[in-house]
């Protein structure tokens, strides 16, 4: 392990002098490793490049300047200018040193060993390289993607809806995996794992059971960051803990003792290289979930960076916008789901990124849904008023409210279902509803009786037997814990009640 006052800590295999940090870099803002060799962008826009230097992946192009982000592949190396154009260096094998003509609006880079890819403001992906495993044939319907990773088999983005997307091939799921999830906020794969981070701070691995990498360490904090190498997984906490794990044959998960907060790492084949300066130019927070709701106003900020001297802000849910000089996200969101905004602030040639989680839910709030149903003079005049009928369909506002219907448009649905379920040849009564998910402020009682007088409900009387989930709503079922016969009749109601 090499440890020098520019904060830079590498450990690991130092076959090819990967580990040899320089003495002379300066201030560095960003690393990446290679297959056995090491990028360190520093904060005047150049780039140093040590290591292994077979196909001139460290023979950084003359005047190469005003870099703003690296990423280094098997023996070769790519760097994303600050005019969105990207430059590559190193091994010439499959034109991965040779740019597609009219690249340009990039944003971000990944590498493989024998591959490249570019990320476009657009949300697409261009892809170069090998022909193998089908990873420079990216989806055409990747469109709305705000962050990528790569391995040598497999390319994952992180989309704006925080869904993933992939291509290439799996062994273990890291492709599949990722995609039966919507609500992940960053991504990383390696050769044979993939990591995932929810928008609750849940960390998600999917990959080989060799070296444990398909298993989460226990006692993780806050997250802020993940990558994935060669059979390596690594988790910076939002106190700059860096936990590795994975494959462990030149002590590379073993991370040094006393070398400070870390800012990013990231792995190569044996060889682990993190970023420790305090004065690296990374989040001042971690951004955690927006909730809104459609039809409201938003009124929030976004304080990420102390100290930045642009921030570019991306891929906004529909309705808000962002005021550059302010700081501030307002307006009012009009979809509803679960939505990833991309946000990068520049310092000098520092660029530092993050995705900032949006979860918009239509009114659970009965005042919410008052206010973006009913105009101040609505309200004034008590149509808004839980028993006013607006539309005259016979469904009292707070029944609408409960069932998640528009009160100014009148609705012949049934506001419940009825049905008979046979259990041990006797036939039960079902009352079937649908509700507001998530709603806090009103009580959904499904009542029985056998004379329409006395009324009985709970665990003593009914029994749920269904739930079905939908985006805003879920489907209820609910049987009578008495069955139907000839001496008793059987009735069933929903009553819904306000929650003071």
């Amino acid at each position: 392990m090499k440890l020098i006052c520019n904060g830079i800590a590498a450990w690991g295999s130092n076959t090819y002098g990967q580990c040899n940090v320089p003495a002379d870099l300066g201030s560095v803002i960003a690393i990446a490793t290679g297959e056995y060799h090491t990028l360190a962008l520093k904060a005047d826009g150049t780039v140093s490049a040590w290591g292994r230097n077979t196909n001139g992946q460290c023979d950084v192009p003359s005047g190469l300047h005003s870099v703003l982000a690296i990423s280094a592949g098997g023996d070769h190396s790519l760097a994303l200018k600050q005019d969105g154009t990207v430059v590559a260096w190193g091994s010439s094998s499959y034109d991965l040193d040779t740019i597609p003509v009219g690249l340009n609006d990039v944003i971000e880079i990944a590498c493989s060993d024998y591959n490249n890819f570019a990320l476009k403001a657009d949300g697409t992906v261009v892809a170069w390289g090998s022909s193998s495993y089908d990873l420079n044939s990216a989806p055409e319907s990747t469109t709305n993607a705000v962050a990528i990773t790569a391995s040598d088999y497999q390319v994952l983005t992180l989309n704006s809806d925080g869904s993933a997307s992939g291509w290439g091939q799996e062994s273990y799921g890291e492709i599949s995996g990722a995609q039966t999830h919507s609500d992940l906020v960053r991504i990383a794969t390696g050769d044979s794992n993939t990591l995932a981070l929810t928008s609750d701070n849940q960390l998600l691995v999917w990959g080989s059971t060799s070296y444990d990498l398909d298993e989460v360490p226990t006692g993780l904090g806050e997250i802020r960051s993940i990558a994935a190498g060669n059979y390596l997984a690594l988790v910076i906490e939002t106190d700059g803990t860096l936990t590795v794990w994975g494959r462990d044959n030149d002590a590379q998960t073993t991370v040094p003792p006393g070398i400070g907060s870390v800012i990013m790492a990231d792995a190569g084949y044996g060889h682990v290289v993190a970023l420790v300066d305090e004065s690296g130019f990374v989040p001042s927070t971690t951004p955690s979930t927006i909730f809104a709701t459609a039809g409201l106003p938003l009124y929030d900020d976004i304080s990420l960076w102390n100290n930045a001297d642009d921030i570019d802000v991306s891929f906004l849910p529909s309705g808000l916008s962002y005021d550059s000089i302010t700081g501030e996200i307002s307006g009012t969101p009009t979809a509803t789901g679960n939505f990833l905004t991309r946000a990068t602030a520049q310092r000098g040639f520092a660029q530092s990124t993050v995705l900032v989680p949006f979860e918009i839910h239509d009114a659970r709030r009965l005042s919410d849904w008052e206010n973006v149903h009913f105009d101040a003079i609505e309200q004034a005049n008590g149509d808004s008023s839980d028993l006013a009928d607006m539309d005259f369909d016979n469904i009292p506002n707070l029944l609408e409210y409960a069932l998640h219907r528009n009160p100014k448009s009148p609705d012949d649905r049934a506001t419940t279902a009825l049905s008979t379920t046979a259990l041990n040849d006797q036939d039960y009564l079902t009352l079937t509803y649908e509700r507001l998910k998530g709603a806090s402020d009103i009580r959904y009682i499904v009542e029985v009786s056998s004379n329409l007088i006395n009324w009985g409900s709970g665990a003593e009387h009914t029994t749920r037997v269904q739930n079905i989930n939908k985006t805003e709503t879920e489907i209820i079922s609910v049987r009578d814990q008495s069955p139907i016969t000839s001496e008793s009749k059987r009735f069933m109601r929903l009553r819904v009640e306000p929650i003071y």
